[in-house]
Parts: C-alpha cells; structure tokens; sequence
C-alpha cells in the first residue's frame, strides 16, 4: 500500500454539498489520501460522489454496507489507510486554508497525537443559545490548549485527554493507533468519545498547538443535535464507558456527568424507559457515583 503523510477519513450520509465544501479544503497533494466512507446515502447523493471524484480528483470512496453510523464509517476508513498520520473530518466540515502547512510542522514529529484547535461558522437558522454554548466549548479548549504548553495548571494534560471527545483538529500516529488497537465505537451518536478518552490514556506523547485547523460548521439539522431513543441511550452508554475507563486510570476528578441525560430520557420516554436507562446506570456505576459534580464537571455541562 502506498506509504501517504496523511490519511484525511470523512464518513459521510445525503450532505454530498457539505462533502463538497470539505474536499475543497483539502489541498491535491500527492502525500494526502482521502478516504470517503458512505453511510448508505440515497442514490442521489451517491451519484454526487461519484461525480465529484471525477471533478475533484482521485480520491477513496468507500461504503459501511449497512447503515450504521459515523464510527462504523471511520472504522471502515481506518482498514483502507496507508498514512502516516490520521486525520478526520466530519463531510459537513472543512479545513482552515493553512492547516496542512501547520500539520506539515509535525509531519516527522514522534508524537501519538497532536491537538489542535478550531474557529466556527454557523449556518442559517441555528439559534443563538446553541451559538453561545459552542463557542464557550471552543473558549474553554483553547484554555486547556494554554494550560498544557505553560503547564500552569494542575493536571492540564488530563483535562486534554478526558475532556475534547470529537476526533477533528487532530493528528494521531497511525502506527500507535495501530499498535494499540484503538477503534471507533460502532454507535448511532457518541461513537467517538471512547476512541479520543481512550487513545489519550494510552499515549506517552501529546503534543498541543493553539493553531486553528479546523472548522466546524454549526447546521440546524446536524446529525450531532438530532435525537431519539436509542441515540440517548448510546450517548449516556458512551459516558458511562468513558467514566470507567477514567476511574480506572485514576482520573476521578475529570469524570463526566450523566444524571442529565437520565433525567432527559424519563422526560422525553416515560418513566418506564428510565427505569431501563438507570439499570443501565447501575451496570456500569455503583449508586454513589450516580452523579459525580464537581466543578470542572459542572462547567463542562454548561458547555457541552
């Protein structure tokens, strides 16, 4: 297989006029290997790939077979890379029109991962609430990126690792990906939290640039934002599975809160449901660490 700098995976399902403003911002080099994995899109939508390879130039498509969501894309798109460095991008999503000369810098680096930060662009019809929320997540990455290169906080490197679960505006070292097994959760949402969390308690090198390579369009009908039974289930599933793995590296204190998804599941579901959510609670949990609030986790709620 062809030996790239990088391997760029973008899964995508029916946003082929997102996918298009991505591969727009991926620079025709012959170092770079764009992996496009399809979710099972609609005819329609497929038939635009193929006319954007055309147009575009020589890049992978790929299919997940059977509808089953981003991560089960991107573990597609991990088996077909032959890169140097992972990178991903939502096709909904692009990157800043200097990225790749900033990843360029870490190119022959020997770091696990690299982390990045990002700028955003809203699109119409997003509410100024979802707005505000968005940026103070962006706000408090970039202050964690600050803490970690001065080390003037405690135990920054463990905020970077626990907290910034999306895998964009980041660079993974294939061959540790690789050597530690490391893969997507094969989820409907939150497929990517365990991936980051786990490749981060893994690592033993971790470097932080506050460059902007990435930007994450913010969209009214977003995947991300959508919900329905078994996408709840699967984000507090997410979160109780990223808890365990963090008590059992001894990170306590950067645990993340899932009493408010319980609470939405009995809202949204009934009663019934919910019974079902906290016996899965229970699994994973004893009773006492049904709500773990400290403060950090608090403001983590607020902008997440």
């Amino acid at each position: 297989m062809t030996q790239y700098t990088y391997s760029v995976i973008i899964p995508h399902y029916n946003d082929s006029e997102g996918l298009t403003a991505c591969l727009n911002s991926i620079p025709e080099r012959d170092d770079i290997q764009v992996i496009v994995v399809d979710d099972c899109s609609a005819s329609v939508s497929i038939k635009t790939i193929e006319n954007l390879k055309k147009k575009w130039g020589g890049y992978l498509v790929l299919s997940t077979g059977i509808n089953k969501g981003g991560g089960a894309a991107r573990n597609v798109g991990l088996d077909s890379a032959g890169g140097k460095w992972l990178l991903f991008a939502d096709a909904d999503d692009s990157f800043t029109e200097d990225a790749f000369s900033v990843f360029d810098a870490y190119s022959d680096s020997g770091y696990d991962i690299v982390f990045f930060t990002h700028s955003i662009a809203a699109g119409d019809g997003v509410n100024q609430k979802t707005i505000k929320k968005i940026s103070l997540y962006k706000k408090y990455r970039d202050e964690v990126i600050q803490e970690y290169n001065a080390r003037s906080a405690k135990n920054s490197g463990k905020k970077l690792i626990s907290w910034f679960w999306e895998p964009w505006a980041k660079l993974f070292s294939h061959d540790f990906i690789k050597e530690k097994t490391i893969r997507f959760e094969e989820t409907r949402a939150a497929n990517d939290a365990f991936f980051y969390v786990s490749a981060g308690m893994k690592s033993s090198a971790i470097a932080a640039d506050d460059h902007e390579v990435y930007i994450y369009h913010i969209k009214k009908d977003s995947t991300e934002r959508s919900y329905n039974r078994e996408k709840d289930f699967d984000r507090l599933t997410q979160r109780l599975k990223v808890n365990r793995l963090l008590i059992e590296n001894r990170c306590f204190f950067y645990r993340c809160t899932y009493a408010h998804i319980l609470l939405l599941i009995v809202k949204r579901y009934g009663l019934k449901t919910g019974l079902k959510a906290l016996a899965l609670v229970l699994m994973y949990a004893s009773p006492l660490d049904l709500c773990p609030f400290t403060y950090h986790n608090l403001r983590k709620l607020m902008i997440r």
